[in-house]
């Protein structure tokens, strides 16, 4: 495993370990009341997941022409990527400004050898979930963004 997907591996690991630590250390902060002894689902924030469309994807002469993204929207996104090949790795950018962009540090060839990336994006302090609400780490085209 090189460095750079440990890296990446551990960026995930944080994201979903310091959501999870909040939640823990004050269940009342999520806004999420207790419903027969388990969490309400409709306590939770959820917004459709129309972001997509504000990600230009390209290779950034400026930084080494490696594959970035740049958020085209007027509002701040979190954007989590997933390699189309299983044998790696998924990343994520927590905050990207409007008309900001950002580097995932891989050139063409790995792009190339991962077959690409699935983009799951939503607003800024959200994340993507999957059908059974669980942080998306696989491709899976069905996706919504919680708070």
């Amino acid at each position: 495993m090189t460095k750079r997907a440990v890296i990446q591996i551990a960026i995930v690991l944080m994201v979903v370990l310091t959501a999870a630590r909040g939640r823990a250390a004050n269940p009342e902060a999520t806004g999420a009341p207790e419903k027969d002894g388990g969490i309400d689902a409709s306590a939770y924030d959820y917004r459709s997941p129309i972001y997509n469309h504000c990600i230009r994807e390209f290779y950034d002469p400026n930084m080494y022409n490696w594959f970035s993204f740049e958020n085209t929207c007027s509002e701040a996104l979190s954007v989590t990527f997933i390699p189309y090949d299983p044998g790696f790795g998924a990343s994520a950018v927590d905050y990207l400004g409007p008309g900001r962009s950002t580097s995932t540090g891989d050139s063409r060839d790995e792009i190339q050898r991962k077959r690409g990336y699935e983009l799951y994006v939503c607003p800024a302090g959200f994340l993507p979930v999957d059908g059974n609400d669980r942080y998306v780490t696989r491709v899976n085209t069905m996706f919504r963004c919680k708070r």
